[in-house]
């Protein structure tokens, strides 16, 4: 169904959850009635614990999304994986939170089709996987110093994450804010695992982030190249650009993007890039406007927003690019390239992988 929606009509992703979480003022974690009823261990800046501490947080802004017209909304489950949540003391309790957030997708979808008289179906939960917040270095580079764990501990801990999404019944997973091309590929591996363990065929998207400055992913990679190292994956059905910086400095990308994949396309931004106060400057109605652009240039398949963005900014590109129809994926296969080198990802296995640049920042 997804597939065939896709080469009907652009799709709407919807926006940002840690942001729009930093926006509702009101909230206040350690007040909530729910903030005990798991662990005592869960700190307050652990948003994708919300999910089990405030989930009508987080429930309400799926449904801000759903009601601006997203077609598809993503768990809050950004840094649910053991390596992040070690820092907050919460790595025990992976499952329980990646569950919930799925569930609170899933009840979201429900209360809005029942609330809703003029609700259009169907909507899609993208299981959402982020960059772990650890480093490990190969020696041959010079940055040992970021060295803190073996490529086994993060293929355990994406393994971990990602049972627990497809186990939860998501309805496709997307691979967020990639910065380290290795892991992303490490990460597809987990994917066919998991989906061979709970045997179900479950879609993928993989979505990069990169450099303003040079174009390119963090590790070295142009994105005609990411596309070739990734693109061998059976179960990958879009490939994307998220995070970044704002949508007029990303429309030069998005159009190499375009151009240069062979399946679908998946664009958000940020709203721009934040000032110090962590004001992001892109209004719904200038974002929508550069979505149009790109959408009209046939660069889009899904669309939606990152960083910033809002159920205003989503409501806004719903509005613009309904009548424009979608890219058509161009005719090939993915070629081979000197740079790739295909591994088989096994736990126990010898690994290497290049540094990641540190991103803290949740979507």
């Amino acid at each position: 169904m997804l597939l065939n929606l896709l080469k009907a009509k652009i799709l709407i992703l919807d926006g940002a959850m840690s942001t729009q979480i930093q926006a509702i003022t009101s909230y206040n974690a350690k007040g909530s009635a729910n903030w005990h009823k798991h662990t005592d261990n869960i700190s307050q800046n652990n948003y994708d614990a919300i999910s089990l501490t405030n989930p009508s947080l987080i429930k309400s802004i799926h449904l801000d999304y759903l009601r601006a017209g997203a077609d598809i909304i993503t768990t809050n489950t950004f840094r649910a994986n053991a390596l992040a949540q070690q820092h907050f003391g919460s790595d025990g309790i992976i499952e329980k939170i990646n569950s919930a957030a799925v569930n609170l997708a899933k009840d979201a979808i429900s209360e809005y089709h029942k609330t809703t008289p003029y609700a259009k179906g169907p909507h899609f939960i993208a299981g959402s996987i982020g960059p772990v917040n650890r480093s490990t270095a190969n020696e041959s580079n010079g940055h040992t110093k970021l060295c803190g764990i073996t490529p086994e501990a993060i293929y355990a801990a994406y393994k971990e994450q990602i049972h627990a999404l497809i186990k939860s019944g998501v309805d496709l997973l997307i691979l967020e804010t990639v910065i380290n091309t290795t892991d992303a590929l490490m990460m597809l591996e987990v994917i066919k695992q998991c989906s061979h363990d709970c045997n179900v065929a479950i879609p993928v998207i993989v979505s990069a982030t990169i450099s303003q400055q040079t174009g390119q992913t963090y590790d070295g990679f142009s994105i005609g190249e990411f596309i070739v190292k990734i693109g061998g994956s059976e179960s990958l059905i879009a490939i994307g650009l998220n995070c970044s910086f704002g949508f007029s400095a990303m429309i030069p990308f998005i159009e190499e993007l375009s151009h240069s994949c062979p399946i679908f396309t998946c664009i958000y931004p940020n709203a721009g890039l934040p000032d110090e106060d962590l004001n992001y400057p892109d209004t719904p109605f200038f974002f929508a406007n550069k979505a149009k652009e790109a959408a009209e240039k046939g660069y889009i398949n899904i669309i939606g927003g990152c960083c910033g963005t809002t159920s205003a900014h989503i409501k806004e590109i719903a509005n613009q690019i309904k009548d424009i129809p979608p890219r058509k994926p161009i005719i090939k296969k993915f070629a081979a390239s000197s740079r790739t080198q295909v591994t088989n990802y096994t736990e126990g296995s010898n690994l290497t992988r290049s540094v990641t640049h540190e991103n803290g920042d949740n979507r």
